[in-house]
């Protein structure tokens, strides 16, 4: 046990020597509600280097996707006066004409691994992979549906035939339903690894493949129908995109280290983007994020 202690623990000094690291804490924006969010990111991003053509990048991600899309549906519904009552000649009931908005919202944890292959020289500045992207997306999602009346009568039942075929017994003014799913995503992309200037670089990485989640609720046809209105999860294989990128601005420096220790990270303004969405017209969720990312160099001086 102290030897495999000691292999893991030298192999996590060699990781942190070779290794580029990300340790994000990010605040993300909701522009539908102006609300925000956290997000959190753990990457280890290895490029090819030397004559070695072969990479990898992965990590954890916690983010919270919103989307601009909103379905609005109108309908004619009828609601009981008294819930408990049953109806018979005679008996009142109200007659709406309702708006029903219905919104969603998704909170992800992303755990990846790519495997990436060099299209340009080690030593350029801008780099260029082609990646296979293998992705466990840990999800809850709510939905939220808001129903304003825009006109309402009250009517008599004067014959059996005049009752309404669906009638509600009650109806209030907002549904809120969550559900929670894991799905694996399977792709391949490119990644743009390039310099902006000397102290900025920016990520780009945009992913195709198949996965078994199934389009966002807000995106799904209800027919007409708001009370069918549901988050539906059919595993089912469907075509996906995703494009992660982020813009990394270096804001301090750190001095050069010592001999025998640990190569330091620099401390970095990040300003990120991702969207996520299925063919071959559904609305993607999108997450707009501002953070710093750690200097986890210092976490390894706790291992000497």
């Amino acid at each position: 046990m102290k030897n495999f202690l000691i292999f893991t623990s030298l192999l996590f000094l060699q990781t942190v020597y070779t290794q580029n690291f990300m340790y994000l804490n990010a605040i993300d924006f909701d522009f539908t509600t102006n609300k925000t969010g956290y997000t959190g990111h753990f990457n280890i991003y290895s490029p090819p280097i030397d004559s070695s053509a072969w990479g990898y990048n992965a990590g954890i991600m916690k983010i919270n996707y919103s989307t601009s899309d909103s379905i609005m549906l109108y309908r004619e519904d009828y609601v009981k006066l008294k819930p408990l009552d049953p109806l018979k000649i005679g008996s009142k009931y109200e007659s709406k004409y309702n708006e029903y908005k219905n919104k969603t919202k998704i909170s992800s944890y992303s755990i990846y691994i790519q495997s990436m292959y060099a299209l340009t020289p080690a030593k350029n500045c801008n780099k260029i992979f082609a990646h296979a992207h293998a992705e466990l997306l840990i999800s809850n999602l709510e939905a939220s549906t808001a129903i304003n009346t825009i006109q309402r009568d009250t009517l008599t039942i004067t014959s059996l035939d005049s009752i309404p075929q669906r009638i509600l017994s009650t109806q209030g003014d907002n549904i809120e339903r969550k559900s929670k799913s894991i799905n694996g995503y399977f792709g391949l992309g490119m990644t743009f690894d390039l310099k902006c200037t000397d102290k900025s670089r920016l990520f780009f990485q945009p992913t195709v493949g198949y996965t078994t989640n199934f389009p966002q609720a807000s995106s799904v046809n209800t027919n007409g129908n708001a009370n069918n209105y549901y988050l539906s999860e059919i595993k089912d294989w469907n075509s996906f995109y995703l494009v992660r990128s982020y813009f990394r601005y270096t804001l301090v420096q750190n001095s050069a280290p010592a001999t025998g220790t640990t190569q330091t990270t620099p401390s970095e303004l990040i300003l990120g983007t991702d969207i996520r969405g299925m063919f071959p017209r559904f609305t993607p969720f999108y997450s707009v994020y501002i953070g710093l990312n750690l200097d986890l160099a210092k976490l390894v001086d706790l291992f000497k």
